[in-house]
């Protein structure tokens, strides 16, 4: 494994978006097949069981996301080192029986949290895979390749998995009369990295305990009831801006040329200062709309 990552070191897609859907494609089609599930099931050692899976994954590549087959790097990358790895740590995951097993899980509000009363937002997500086990419930979220930076996971700016873990136990208070926050294990699984990364842990569960569960050798994790305070705090003061009448500041040049939201942009964020990319989704967006004559209104 270690020289076909060596050899087959994957250059970044010049269309990641459309790489990564690929690759979830493959995926979702894996954890759906009738042979995963049979392989689930049979009783055989974790060797034979990750040679069956690695074969599973190959095939079904070349049944839903063929295109990535053109490229003979990539090809051999996945063959050799990516999907052997998400093969193995599958292996883990499913020596642990689930009492539910999701994927593409889909969760949305008709009545807001608290922490938004009055608020006209819809709140929705889709996790990616939730593994519900006796002991621990495990939200996975795929990536291609890059995983959010540890200074946003940190700060809760990357509040994917936060959201995930909120809104899961919502359900499951909702549905069960029992919160699963505490047991809890939020991660991303980079596709070609062929790595796991923890990203945090409810109260309950120990780092002890997931090294021996998916054979992690990370030395700290984030405690998963601080991130979702925190995504909280994030959300209640970004609303409360929203609802707020426009006070526009003076935009620093350097990092975007002002507009209407500069009133809640995230670099005047109490919670979290944090530059603004040049170029990004937002000022694209605004690059493209028309523009008025006033000077107030461009800023």
């Amino acid at each position: 494994l270690d020289v076909a990552a060596t050899a087959g070191e994957i250059r970044d897609s010049s269309t990641p978006l459309e790489e990564g859907d690929r690759l979830h494609r493959v995926i979702e089609a894996f954890n759906q097949s009738p042979v995963y599930q049979q392989i689930c099931r049979a009783e055989q050692d974790d060797k034979k069981r990750i040679a069956q899976l690695t074969a599973l994954l190959n095939e079904l590549t070349v049944m839903h996301a063929s295109a990535l087959l053109n490229d003979s790097a990539l090809a051999t990358h996945l063959r050799l080192f990516a999907w052997p790895r998400f093969a193995t740590f599958v292996s883990r995951k499913i020596a642990v029986p689930a009492y539910d097993e999701f994927n593409e899980h889909e969760i949305s509000w008709s009545d807001q949290p608290s922490w938004l009363s009055n608020s006209a937002c819809a709140l929705h997500c889709k996790i990616d895979h939730i593994h519900h086990a006796r002991d621990h419930v495990l939200l996975l979220d795929y990536k291609r390749k890059s995983l959010p930076p540890n200074k946003e996971l940190d700060a809760a700016i990357a509040m994917q998995l936060a959201f995930y873990a909120y809104a899961f136990d919502c359900e499951q208070r909702a549905r069960y009369k029992k919160s699963t926050l505490a047991s809890t294990i939020t991660g991303y699984y980079s596709i070609m990295g062929g790595e796991f990364s923890l990203v945090a842990c409810g109260a309950d569960i120990t780092l002890d305990f997931v090294h021996q569960r998916f054979g992690l050798r990370q030395q700290k994790t984030r405690v998963l009831e601080a991130l979702v305070q925190q995504m909280h705090d994030l959300l209640t003061f970004r609303y409360q801006q929203v609802q707020q009448p426009a006070q526009h500041t003076t935009a620093d040049p350097s990092f975007c040329g002002g507009c209407q939201f500069d009133n809640f942009c995230r670099k005047n964020d109490p919670v979290q200062r944090e530059a603004i990319a040049k170029q990004n989704f937002l000022a694209a967006y605004l690059s493209a709309l028309p523009q008025e004559d006033s000077n107030d209104d461009k800023r």
